[in-house]
């Protein structure tokens, strides 16, 4: 009897074989030529049965050869934490005789497997209790006098994205879910995009990312790449334009009646706490404003923020413009300056805007003056940065940090003014004046040393000059 076999190309080769019994069939009578067959082939056993010829069944052979195995997904689906299967591609999947998997430095351990076809098998990898890093498999098949490694990779469970909104002519892309620290960038498109800094709300983690050059994503998935390497393909939500509204005008209306001195900032730009401010805003072009829309005031640093409510706080003058109304106490005793708006429509929230700067005023009770200089005498001086007696700051008297007294040596005042800067708005220039620096101005005239900020004096000085000032 012999068997022919028949390989790929078509070469032929015929080897005799015997009967062994106790094998249960035939078996080769010499051992197959070194080298001579690898990969796939096809067999057929045949010979003489007495005087008559005999054509056997037909088989195929596979012979391990050359080439590596290798993980189907790249490895990339092995989380720690439980077991994982694990889907192997290869040469000769038949002539496999075991699996072995050793994770980090651990020991070695043997994997069950089960075939897969004719060039794979399934490999189940216990990680319940492993730890992330690598893990490395070794194949044995017969024939090879080594085993076949696969190196793969174990990872901690990744993150978990619930959304990707993208809203039309947005620069940005939104993502809710879980674990978004571990996100090192997304891809819409041709479009790069790179994370921010991850917020969080509730249970939920919010990352926004911003196109690096740019340009307007556009697409209908997200390919998002974590930091170990792997990468996740998540569909986008897609959402309509979001609202905007630019800044019409500002007034200020105190919350108390004044006092002995009193503040005149002569710009709306400037929110002293002891004032609500009124704003109105006008939709952009496009835009129809809702009664429930809202606008949400915060500070630029996004230390603290305030929804102002449709119907409550805000309220529309017409289908484009909307006035609302903000009380600064509302952000928080420790608010100050740069304030900034957008509009609110459900979940879906507008561009950051400037609003106002946030000052927090001295409480000061009286200035006195005399040769040497004046004095401010008052409450939370602290927050006076400089004292000068000209708007360029000349010659300012500093305010030094940390001070904690109730009286302030000042500069003697020339012409009747005194200015002064604050410190939760360093950088301030108000357009009437030559300064660079929110200057604060004290009315000094002979009569009035005493009381008064440059531009409001006493109620009864007030009266008394209208009553002069009638004909």
């Amino acid at each position: 009897m012999m068997v022919s076999i028949t390989t790929a190309d078509g070469k032929r080769i015929d080897l005799p074989v015997r009967a062994r019994a106790d094998r249960g069939g035939y078996v080769l009578s010499d051992p197959l030529p070194a080298g001579a067959l690898s990969g796939k082939a096809s067999a057929k056993l045949h010979g003489a049965w007495g005087f008559d010829s005999f054509e056997g069944p037909s088989f195929t052979l596979q012979f391990p050869g050359s080439g590596d195995w290798r993980a189907d997904d790249s490895g990339q689906s092995l989380v720690v934490g439980r077991d994982n299967s694990v889907a192997l591609t290869g040469p000769a999947a038949a002539c496999v005789t075991g699996v072995t998997m050793r994770s980090g430095s651990g020991a070695q351990q043997s994997v069950p497997f089960t075939l897969r076809g004719a060039d794979g098998i399934n490999v189940t990898l216990p990680l319940k209790s492993a730890r992330a890093g690598g893990v490395t498999l070794e194949v044995q098949q017969i024939g090879d006098a080594a085993p076949r490694t696969v190196a793969l990779r174990a990872f901690s469970p990744a993150s978990r994205i619930d959304t990707v909104t993208l809203a039309k002519g947005d620069r940005f892309a939104t993502l809710t879910g879980q674990r978004l620290d571990e996100i090192a960038g997304v891809e819409i498109g041709d479009v790069r995009l790179s994370p921010d800094s991850v917020t969080r709300e509730g249970d939920t983690d919010r990352l926004v990312v911003t196109a690096a050059d740019g340009r307007l994503p556009s697409g209908t998935s997200a390919k998002i790449r974590l930091t170990d390497g792997r990468t996740l393909s998540v569909p986008i939500t897609a959402a309509p334009p979001r609202p905007a509204a630019t800044l019409i005008a500002r007034s200020l209306t105190p919350k108390a009646a004044a006092g002995a001195v009193t503040l005149a900032t002569r710009d709306e730009a400037i929110l002293p706490d002891n004032s609500r401010l009124t704003f109105s805003v006008r939709a952009a072009e496009g835009l129809r404003l809702a009664p429930t829309d809202a606008i949400e005031v915060g500070t630029a640093d996004g230390s603290a923020s305030v929804m102002l409510d449709g119907g409550r706080d805000v309220r529309l003058s017409s289908p484009d413009i909307a006035v609302a109304t903000l009380d600064p106490a509302r952000l928080g005793p420790a608010a100050a300056g740069g304030l900034r708006y957008r509009i609110v429509r459900g979940g879906i929230k507008g561009d950051w805007s400037p609003l106002a700067t946030l000052v927090r005023l001295p409480g000061i009770d009286a200035i006195t003056c005399g040769a040497d200089g004046c004095q401010m005498a008052g409450r939370d001086l602290f927050l006076i940065d400089r004292v000068a007696a000209s708007a360029d700051m000349a010659g300012a008297i500093s305010v030094p940090p940390g001070f904690t007294a109730s009286r302030l040596a000042g500069p003697q005042v020339q012409n009747g003014l005194l200015y002064v800067t604050l410190r939760d708005a360093p950088g301030w220039c108000l357009p009437w004046r030559r300064s660079h620096r929110v200057s604060l101005a004290f009315d000094f005239t002979q009569a009035e040393r005493r009381l008064g900020f440059w531009g409001l004096v006493p109620k009864a000085v007030h009266a008394e000059r209208s009553r002069s000032a009638r004909p």
